[in-house]
């Protein structure tokens, strides 16, 4: 019997031994799975908080970088750059100042276009990882920033013969993927902007010729004497301010926060194999076979990529032309723009009287620059004076 009472008396202990351990292995779940909702919950809101909106204001609706190559259209326009984070306002001024010239300098602008009703694949990304294209080329994203685009809203209308038809704007805002930068394409057929860009500068000039005291009236009337023959003729033909509306509440010409409007003829992405047939093409329309006395300078610049070397681009554009190299004061510029995944490209005449295309410099001047040059150079004089002196005064002794 007492053997019978001990043997029930292990069992208990054993029992309870097994429930022990069955709540402490629970708890260890429930506390293991509460650490991991944890850690889940501050990843989220860790990433959440990283996140930050590239542009904010009233303008919105920005295309994709990928639009400047891997789309079937010519992409123009302008590359403005600004201060960082105020690209709003920049936008803002920038738009308001380029609207009013394309009334000013520009044909009329077809705001409607027939409709046109594309169909929308399905999307396999199953074939293509199989096939090895992860969607990191650009060409092969075609079709999806196609349909990135075509999901934006559309404003649609209904002629008075009841056809439908398409808004569209005359500029078109691009994300550039670079802080302090965006682009600006001109969606209107038939404008180069480079003349439209040059057309702008010349007109700012005049109206600001005011603010360039540093220059003389034989340097104001010399600057722009080599102006392209299509320059000329925009300048001749564009219309009276008297017939151009006024922005109802604010002066167009007040730039702050935006330097530069760098025109671009052609666009492409980071590949030599793309880039080399579009520059070779812009050389020779603009050079031609006969042209061989003017000279020519190369500016490249790269931001947020490293797919080209610099002297890789410069030397193919050089080895295209049998011209002289003057980089102090060249009559035709080479501009070559890299940002992240596009090139974009355009050949000016008279790249640096045309102020680089800084309309800020343009309108508000650079005295105080100039000022302070002379500032510099008149306090160097003197110690160098002051030096000659004492060492005179040394040998004398």
């Amino acid at each position: 019997m007492e053997e019978d009472k001990k043997g029930q008396k292990r069992s208990v202990d054993d029992q309870d031994i097994v429930t022990a351990e069955t709540t402490a292995t629970t708890t260890d779940t429930t506390s293991i799975l509460t650490s991991n909702d944890n850690a889940a919950e501050t990843a989220t809101a860790a990433s959440a908080a990283s996140k930050q909106t590239l542009y904010r204001g009233k303008f919105r609706g920005y295309k994709k970088h990928t639009r400047l190559f891997a789309t079937s259209e010519q992409v123009k326009g302008f590359l403005v750059a600004c201060e960082k984070a105020r690209d709003s306002q920049s936008i803002s001024e920038t738009m308001d100042l380029l609207h009013f010239y394309a009334l000013k300098f520009l044909p009329e602008f077809k705001d409607t276009i027939p409709l046109v009703v594309k169909e929308k694949l399905p999307k396999n990304n199953d074939n293509d990882k199989k096939d090895g294209k992860d969607g990191k080329d650009g060409k092969e994203n075609e079709e999806d920033d196609e349909e990135d685009d075509d999901g934006e809203e559309v404003e649609i209308k209904k002629t008075e013969t009841g056809e439908l038809v398409q808004t569209r704007k005359r500029f078109e805002l691009i994300n550039s993927a670079c802080g302090g930068l965006y682009v600006i394409s001109i969606v209107q057929e038939d404008v180069n902007p480079v003349d439209f860009g040059s057309a702008i500068i010349v007109d700012l000039y005049n109206r600001f010729k005011h603010v360039h005291t540093y220059e003389d009236e034989t340097a104001q009337q010399e600057r722009f004497k080599n102006l392209p023959q299509s320059v000329k003729d925009m300048l001749a033909n564009a219309k009276p301010d008297s017939e151009i509306p006024k922005h109802p509440t604010k002066n167009i010409f007040n730039i702050r926060f935006t330097f530069r409007l760098i025109p671009f003829q052609r666009s492409t992405q980071t590949v030599m194999v793309d880039f080399a047939p579009v520059i070779s093409n812009l050389i020779k329309d603009h050079f031609g076979n006969n042209d061989t006395k003017s000279t020519f300078s190369i500016e490249y610049r790269t931001r947020n990529s490293h797919k080209c070397g610099k002297e890789e681009v410069i030397e193919s554009v050089a080895k295209l032309l049998t011209n002289k190299v003057d980089l102090s004061n060249p009559d035709v510029t080479i501009i070559i723009e890299v940002i992240k995944s596009a090139m974009c490209t355009s050949v000016v005449r008279g790249f640096k009287s045309l102020f680089k295309f800084n309309i800020k410099e343009v309108i508000h001047g650079n005295d105080h620059r100039f000022a302070k040059q002379k500032q510099l150079g008149n306090n160097n004089n003197t110690n160098n004076n002051q030096s000659s002196d004492q060492a005179k005064k040394k040998q004398k002794k």
